[in-house]
């Protein structure tokens, strides 16, 4: 017989039979297992027992787990964010300025914008947007008070209004896969390993038990594909699972929500009036992955003008062929109500890809931002068909049409083809045929661009399209040289037929990046030098910088200057004198790496490690000391009071740390301050 507790040990099921009891213990007859078949050995006083498959208990494993970084903790602090720029063309000199400044605490962040210009059409200081965001990154929410851009849904229409919005925000768990994952099973007779490939790229390895398994949460690649699962067992005996799949970002995982809920005023005039809000808005989306296959989506809105919309779209995998999507709505105001339908289907494969999608809406059937003198819309269609030919290159082809309630249509057809040869660079083909109303247009256009280093790319093409009331042929080049992550320089030259040229130089450094460009366009000169960068006020004092719109740190190195930081590897720059590094670019709710060359690391210093990782909030900064310390260390030579070297092996002891002495009397310690006293002891020496 078996004892019940033996069964959980080696995973087995347990019979359907009854346990017989001995001694106060359960134990189950071995016939009583199904399949089960025994080998015994008289001599060896041995029994080997062989069990079918299904008689071990399934193991499961979830590979999603997502990995939810935990922010570092922020402090208070600001930043200022300007693009300054002076222009000079036909005569007139136009001066202006994009600022934004911020403050950021552990509560959130408060930023605003606007623009101040002098000398052109609209003279004057123009703010844009002023908004408080507050980030729930363990509820994958966000709150935002101020301005903000409404939530269309899958046919809505976006607004921008002042009040409050309240949503997920899967920014903020940057590592959670929202699309539906994939799953399988199978059988392992001896413990083995699972290997999960996508596309002929591994994406995840499990060791499993003997028995059933299964495997959840297999984060899948967008668009058609085949996962195979290779179980390989101690002996390297392999079997392999293969099926097909498809998975969009149209649908959502099942039991995941996406929602975002705004209430404020629409705004008027943006970019041309400060504070001009007009009537109030409401608008609500909800989405719901009720199954892996099937995601539901409720839009509504309304307006103070009486105004209001609601509407259903949904999404559905048609198995690994492409997701069909269909919407449905009806809106309208005191003219009268209409309705809207759209129909929709995509698929993106390896090979082929293609997307189709149509509105069709009646002539009363109204929705914020719309506006009573806009035409409106009657039906809509666009579609693309792509084919992906490997060496022999790519084909895109698109197509859209529009007609309108007044007498007036538009459309165009394009059609892109691209191939990379070998140590030529990348050809590209593009023909786009446009019509309104009465007017058409054809486009040709041939390039080729190659990389000449990793920074410097080359570029040449021939067009032949409008110009003015003639079509004609029009030749350019051009040559870049891109800015590097850290401090550098680049420039731009072109050069066209018809005489436009263009010739720019931008000079970059940790406090900013300046540019000066000249241009000729359409016989006309004109000249732009501008001044983009950032500022940061931190508690270890105020840093020039460039542009801050990501987080960023203040990076204390215990005084060490000189020394290179990189990110993620990347050299990115040099600590100043006073040891510090402002690192910009660091991205939010994610483990950034930062580490130092170990080549540089000066001989009084003391490494805990070469490298640190931090964690920042959104758009907000802090001060971080790198695990590097002075050692302030001495290489000394101990010797008697008769000048014989103290012998090797001896233990000197400075405070709580000990050190060995080397042949001669050579010590070798760290710690030391201004006044030390070191105690040696050689006595327990032979």
């Amino acid at each position: 017989p078996l004892a019940d507790h033996h069964f959980e040990l080696v995973r087995r099921r347990r019979p359907a039979a009854e346990a017989v009891q001995i001694d106060g213990k359960a134990f189950y007859p071995l016939g009583a297992i199904r399949g089960l078949s025994i080998d015994i050995d008289e001599r060896q006083q041995s029994a080997d027992v062989t069990a079918p498959v299904d008689a071990f208990v399934p193991s499961y494993t979830d590979l999603s787990r997502p990995n939810v970084s935990k922010v570092d903790a922020v402090g208070y602090g600001g930043f200022l964010n300007y693009d300054a720029s002076v222009t000079r063309e036909r005569r007139t000199t136009v001066a202006g300025a994009f600022m934004e400044p911020g403050i950021y605490m552990p509560q959130g962040v408060l930023t605003s914008t606007f623009t101040v210009s002098t000398g052109g059409q609209q003279s004057g200081l123009t703010r844009l947007d002023t908004v408080f965001v507050h980030n729930i990154p363990e509820r994958i929410e966000t709150v935002r008070i101020g301005d903000a851009i409404s939530a269309s849904g899958g046919w809505g229409q976006s607004v921008r209004f002042g009040g409050i919005q309240f949503g997920t925000n899967f920014a903020t768990q940057p590592g959670l896969i929202t699309t539906p994952l994939l799953g399988t099973s199978g059988e392992a007779l001896v413990p083995s390993t699972v290997d999960v490939f996508l596309n002929g790229q591994r994406v995840a390895q499990q060791d499993v038990p003997p028995g059933p398994f299964t495997l959840d949460g297999v984060p899948a690649v967008t668009g058609a594909g085949e996962m195979q699962v290779v179980v390989t067992d101690a002996l390297g005996r392999q079997q392999v699972l293969s099926q097909p799949f498809y998975s969009g970002r149209q649908l959502l995982q099942a039991g995941l929500n996406d929602y975002s809920l705004e209430l404020g005023f629409i705004r008027r005039d943006f970019a041309r009036r400060s504070n001009a809000y007009g009537d109030w808005v409401f608008a609500g989306t909800w989405r719901r992955g009720l199954t892996n296959q099937l995601t539901a989506e409720v839009h509504a809105e309304a307006k103070q003008d009486g105004s209001t919309a609601a509407g259903l779209d949904i999404a559905f995998q048609i198995g690994r062929y492409g997701i069909l999507s269909t919407a449905l709505a009806n809106g309208g105001d005191s003219a009268g109500r209409g309705w809207l339908t759209g129909l929709g289907f995509e698929h993106n494969g390896r090979r082929y890809s293609t997307h189709l999608r149509s509105q069709f809406t009646s002539q009363h059937f109204t929705q914020i931002g719309s506006s009573p003198e806009a035409r409106r819309p009657r039906a809509r269609s666009f579609a693309g068909f792509g084919v992906h030919m490997g060496q022999a290159g790519s084909l895109q082809l698109a197509a859209g049409h529009e007609t309108f309630w007044n007498p007036s249509e538009s459309g165009s057809v394009g059609l892109n083809y691209t191939v990379t040869p070998p140590r030529i660079g990348s050809l590209g083909l593009s023909v786009t045929h446009r019509r309104y109303e009465d007017q058409e247009d054809l486009d040709v256009y041939l390039s080729w661009t190659r990389s000449l280093s990793r920074r410097r790319t080359a570029n040449a093409a021939v067009g032949y399209g409008p110009r003015g009331d003639t079509r004609a042929i029009d030749a350019a080049a051009s040559i870049q040289k891109s800015l590097p992550a850290g401090s550098g320089t680049g420039y731009l030259m072109s050069a066209s037929t018809s005489g436009d040229a263009l010739l720019g130089y931008s000079l970059q450094g940790r406090p900013g990046t300046v540019e000066f460009e000249f241009a000729r366009r359409n016989g006309q000169d004109g000249w732009r030098a501008s001044a983009i960068g950032g500022a940061a006020f931190t508690s270890a004092g105020v840093y020039a910088s460039r542009n801050l719109d990501r987080s960023f740190a203040i990076l204390e190195f215990d005084g060490y200057s000189g020394l290179t930081v990189l990110h993620e590897n990347q050299p990115i720059g040099r600590t100043d004198k006073r040891g510090r590094f402002l690192l910009d670019g660091l991205r939010a709710y994610e483990e950034n790496s930062i580490s130092l060359r170990p080549n540089e690391i000066p001989m009084d210093a003391s490494l805990a490690s070469e490298s640190m990782t931090f964690t920042p909030a959104w758009r907000s900064g802090a001060v971080l000391h790198f695990p590097i310390e002075r050692a302030h260390a001495a290489t000394l030579t101990l010797v008697q009071a008769d000048g014989t070297p103290i012998p090797a092996g001896a233990r000197a002891r400075l405070g709580d740390s000990t050190f060995p002495v080397a042949l001669d009397g050579m010590l070798y310690v760290t710690g030391l301050a201004d006044e030390a006293e070191i105690e040696v002891n050689w006595r327990d020496l032979a």
